[in-house]
């Protein structure tokens, strides 16, 4: 997703783009960015430090946000210290200056795809890994409910303030507290009589 806002530099990152293999949109306005964004999903963002008048960086930001794995070049005509500074704080790829050449601008995409790409996959390996092991406990807590829930005996867990933490149904039954009525987190005296 181009957004460059100058037909000339913008020709030259289209020419680099097709030699990569990439499909092109361009953004001609901002809030067009956020319309294609709806519509399609980038694999890069090429935004000018200067876009429409509006701060590419404020742009960058807002867009990160949004999307924290989406790579974003910064284009800029004059290369500071500063603009780059800003831009790696806020997470950019990568930046460009003029004067740009062909190859420059295809490894700096390439490279911020492939960072993009790996991070992605990290991602996705780590949410496996968390959800194999939720989904672990969540089968060890089924087997303890299942275990308690068909014993006879009556079981009351309680905390230190003798707060109702867990109770099975056979403890309901010799209390004569119905099994739809909340009586976890309420204090054990509360829910069952006892004589004074």
């Amino acid at each position: 997703l181009l957004a460059v806002g100058n037909d000339q530099i913008q020709m030259l990152f289209e020419r680099a783009l097709a030699a990569g293999s990439y499909k092109v949109a361009v953004a001609t306005e901002i809030d067009h960015i956020d319309r294609l964004l709806q519509e399609i999903s980038p694999t890069l963002i090429i935004l000018n430090e200067h876009f429409k008048g509006a701060d590419g960086l404020a742009i960058a930001g807002t867009l990160l946000d949004r999307f924290p794995t989406l790579p974003i070049l910064l284009f800029g005509e004059i290369e500071t210290s500063e603009t780059i500074k800003k831009a790696l704080r806020l997470g950019v790829s990568n930046c460009l200056f003029t004067p740009l050449k062909l190859d420059d601008i295809i490894k700096a995409v390439d490279d911020s795809v492939r960072r993009a790409n790996h991070l992605g996959d990290w991602y996705r390996r780590e949410m496996r890994r968390t959800t194999a092991s939720l989904q672990l406990r969540v089968d060890e807590l089924q087997k303890y409910d299942t275990i308690l829930n068909h014993i006879e005996d009556g079981v009351i867990i309680m905390d230190d303030k003798q707060n109702i933490l867990l109770i099975n149904p056979a403890a309901c039954r010799v209390f004569g507290i119905w099994t739809d009525d909340v009586v976890v987190g309420k204090n054990v005296l509360e829910v069952i009589t006892h004589p004074e």
